[in-house]
């Protein structure tokens, strides 16, 4: 995954990619023999660029950043941001869920807010997706938002990072349940290590604590 702006006339030995002469977000399955089985795009009328992918038995995760009105995925499906104006220093980021035989999506979510929303990576485990990132202000994340349920407000001058979970089926976005104490999150691999974690998630407004586990 990737950003492109010009016409892709193939995409590593496979399928073309079309353009519409604005920067748009790119996904290309490789096969072992190093060709694109499928190439699929996600795009606005201003600017999209997928940063992180992660894949199960069956399906393929992707996240990345935006910012424009619609943003449009391979099924068909546009998203409209409710929050505007979008520029390219208030941008919102994406998570979708997309079949690997097709790369065609089986839902896709977006973030909300009047501020820079970045995320840079995505981990699927046992169905979840798990993505990360950084954000300035306010984040609204459906389908909770208005709700404090759906609401990350930063602390501190400087942008706070975020770690969301979105649900398998539907790609509704967690950040915390009212009767959660405590989360426990696979360990997550570092190279030859792995680092577990817990999050104490604050069910009044989203904000979550992490505890590394010894």
């Amino acid at each position: 995954t990737g950003d492109y702006k010009d016409a892709i006339a193939t995409t590593f030995s496979g399928p073309a990619l079309p353009t519409n002469g604005n920067r748009s977000a790119y996904i290309c399955k490789i096969t072992a023999a190093g060709v694109c089985s499928w190439a699929q795009r996600i795009y606005t009328t201003t600017a999209a660029s997928g940063t992180g992918i992660s894949a199960d038995a069956s399906h393929v995760y992707v996240t990345g950043n935006y910012y424009g009105q619609y943003l449009n995925f391979p099924s068909g499906l546009s998203i409209v941001s409710n929050q505007l104006p979008l520029t390219p220093n208030l941008t919102n980021y994406f998570v979708t869920k997309l079949s690997s035989g097709t790369g065609i999506d089986a839902w896709a979510n977006i973030s909300e807010g009047l501020n820079k929303h970045i995320s840079n990576g995505i981990r699927v485990h046992n169905g979840f997706t798990y993505t990360t990132g950084g954000y300035l202000s306010v984040m609204h994340l459906p389908p909770y938002f208005p709700g404090t349920q759906g609401i990350l407000t930063q602390t501190g001058t400087g942008m706070n990072a975020f770690l969301n979970r979105n649900e398998g089926i539907t790609g509704n976005f967690r950040i915390a349940e009212p009767e959660v104490t405590e989360n426990t999150i696979p360990a997550i691999t570092f190279g030859e290590s792995a680092l577990r974690f817990k999050t104490y998630p604050n069910p009044g407004n989203g904000l979550f604590t992490l505890e590394p586990e010894t």
